[in-house]
C-alpha cells in the first residue's frame, strides 16, 4: 500500500508515517493490520486471492482518514494508493478593549476596521485580516504547521497591539478536515490629559503681572453621555491637571470632552465651557486664561515621549471655546 498527497501539502507539516489499515476479506473477518513507514508505504502478509477492503483506522498527523477501498487480489502482488487529503486549520482573530473591565469603554472607539497579518516566519504573508464589529476576524484554512499574526493597523481611537503572535496550526487530537486555533488581542485604548491656569490682575497695583486664582472648579463631561468624568480645583497657582500617578497614560480615554468651570472665585468671571478632544497617545493639553479669557494663543498642545518621558510638539488635538448656545466659536 502506497499513500499519496497533493502539492500543495507539500509546505505543511502533516506525516505519512504511522497511519494504520485494516484489511477485511469478504465477511467482514480482519486478515491483517498495516502501519506505514515514513515514506507512507507498507506491506501485508500473504493473503489468499479474493476480494478485501482496506480500512484507514488511523489518520497520520496532519491528515483525515482516507475512505475505505475495495480491491481485487487475483496477483502476486498489487498496489493500493491511499488519496490523504490534508487538515487546515482556521485563525479565530478576537480583539478586546484592554481597559474594559475597569471603565466603560469609549463611545468614540471601534474594534471594527483593525488589520493583522498572518505570515510565516520568515515573513511570507498568506493573508490580512480585518475585524468587524465584534472585533473579530478568522482566516481562510490554511495547511498546519507555524504562523505569526501582527497587527499593522490599529482600528478608531486604539494603539497597534505591538505582540506578534505565535500560532501553531497543529490539529492535537482533532480528526475532522478543519480545525480552529484562537487567538486573543487586547487593545490598549488612546489616553492623554489637560492642564489649565486660570490668572487674574496682581491685587497689589505695583506689580505688574498676573496672579493665580486658587480654588476655581473645573468638571470634565463626556460629551455624548454628559457624565462627569472628574473635577479639578486650581491651586495657589491657578494650576489644575488630570496628569496624575495612577493613570501613567493620561487621564482621559479617547474621545471628546466639554469642561466647564462649576465653582468661580468670588468676583471674578468664570472660563466658558469648551471642549477637548483626544486623538493621540500621552498628549498634554494646555490652556492658560486671564479670567474668562484665554491668553495663549494658540493653545498648547505637548506630547510625551514613552521612551525618554520628554514632551515634544504634537498635532491631532483640538481644543475650542463655545458660546453661551454652546456653538462653537
Amino acid at each position: 500500500m502506497t499513500q499519496r498527497h497533493s502539492r500543495e501539502n507539500l509546505r505543511g507539516e502533516g506525516s505519512f508515517e504511522g497511519a494504520v489499515y485494516e484489511i477485511f476479506d469478504r465477511n467482514g473477518k480482519k486478515q491483517d493490520t498495516l502501519t506505514t513507514d515514513k515514506k507512507g508505504e507498507a506491506v501485508s502478509k500473504l493473503l489468499p486471492y479474493g476480494i478485501y477492503t482496506i480500512r484507514e483506522v488511523k489518520a497520520p498527523f496532519g491528515y483525515t482518514a482516507a475512505i475505505d477501498q475495495s480491491v481485487q487480489l487475483q496477483e502476486v502482488e498489487i498496489v493500493v494508493v491511499s488519496e490523504e487529503k490534508p487538515q487546515k486549520g482556521i485563525i479565530r482573530l478576537q480583539k478586546a478593549d484592554k481597559e474594559a473591565e475597569q471603565e466603560k469603554k469609549s463611545p468614540y472607539a471601534s474594534l471594527k476596521g483593525a488589520e493583522y497579518t498572518v505570515s510565516s516566519k520568515e515573513g511570507t504573508v498568506f493573508q490580512t485580516l480585518v475585524t468587524d464589529d465584534e472585533g473579530k476576524a478568522e482566516s481562510k484554512p490554511l495547511l498546519t504547521g507555524k504562523y505569526q499574526v501582527k497587527e499593522t493597523k490599529a482600528p478608531e481611537g486604539y494603539n497597534i497591539d505591538p505582540t506578534i503572535y505565535q500560532v501553531e496550526l497543529l490539529p492535537g487530537e482533532e480528526t475532522a478536515e478543519i480545525f480552529y486555533q484562537s487567538v486573543s488581542s487586547k487593545e490598549e485604548i488612546i489616553r492623554g490629559d489637560f492642564e489649565i491656569m486660570k490668572l487674574a490682575e496682581n491685587e497689589n497695583e505695583d506689580e505688574d503681572t498676573l496672579q493665580g486664582l486658587a480654588g476655581a472648579e473645573f468638571t470634565v463631561y463626556e460629551k455624548t453621555s454628559g457624565k462627569e468624568v472628574i473635577k479639578l480645583v486650581t491651586d495657589e497657582r491657578g494650576f489644575a491637571t488630570t496628569v496624575s500617578k495612577e493613570y501613567p497614560r493620561g487621564r482621559l480615554i479617547f474621545g471628546t470632552y466639554v469642561v466647564k468651570e462649576t465653582k468661580t472665585p468670588e468676583g471674578y468671571r468664570p472660563v466658558r465651557p469648551f471642549e477637548i478632544t483626544i486623538k493621540e497617545e500621552k498628549v498634554v493639553l494646555r490652556g492658560i486664561y486671564k479670567e474668562d479669557k484665554l491668553i495663549t494663543s494658540p493653545i498648547t498642545v505637548v506630547k510625551v515621549d514613552q521612551e525618554t518621558g520628554k514632551q515634544i510638539q504634537a498635532a491631532g488635538v483640538e481644543f475650542r471655546l463655545l458660546d453661551s448656545r454652546k456653538k462653537t466659536n
